[in-house]
């Protein structure tokens, strides 16, 4: 996940309330736990994503925060799976959550053209409901497509169009 000032990237969303083009971009430095980071932006909210010893982290997800921050990718092996166990702070208040990370090597077709990414499934339980975010990151390309499902249900999507 390239992140550099004024990076910007493209994607094709779905979800309930329709289908639009919108636009990610990094809008300026920040921390992110105890490490220099950067401050995204786009119309789900804002992200606080850093590298931190080889791995992507976070520390607020479309203005969800979480704290400690929880790790997104490790890119140093292709097939991994690590815990988080942290506290989840939305709109709607704050729960401590237990989630189970995994990430394994994958083939996608993006604009009819195949690409090898490392594909990151998170799971956790908030309240009653059962989510996954399930990411496809492509090398220095960052986050290719993405899928959120509450209760095996997918609520909103993300397809890759073009970054700069």
């Amino acid at each position: 996940m390239p992140l550099a000032p004024n990076r910007e990237w493209r994607y094709y969303a779905r979800s309930p309330e329709g289908d639009k083009v919108m636009s990610v971009k990094v809008v300026g430095p920040i921390r992110v736990g105890n490490v220099d980071g950067w401050l995204l932006t786009g119309p789900g909210g804002s992200s606080r994503l850093a590298w931190s010893n080889g791995v992507l982290i976070a520390s607020e997800l479309n203005s969800v925060r979480f704290d400690p921050p929880i790790t997104l990718l490790d890119p140093s092996e292709k097939t991994t799976g690590w815990n988080y166990s942290g506290t989840a702070m939305g709109r709607i208040g704050s729960s401590q959550i237990e989630a189970v990370c995994k990430q394994r090597p994958d083939t996608i077709t993006v604009g009819g053209v195949s690409k090898s990414t490392l594909h990151v499934t998170i799971q956790f339980r908030l309240g009653s409901a059962n989510l996954s975010l399930e990411t496809w990151y492509a090398s220095g390309v960052g986050i290719l497509r993405q899928e959120q499902l509450t209760n095996g249900n997918q609520v909103a999507a993300l397809d890759w169009i073009s970054n700069r």
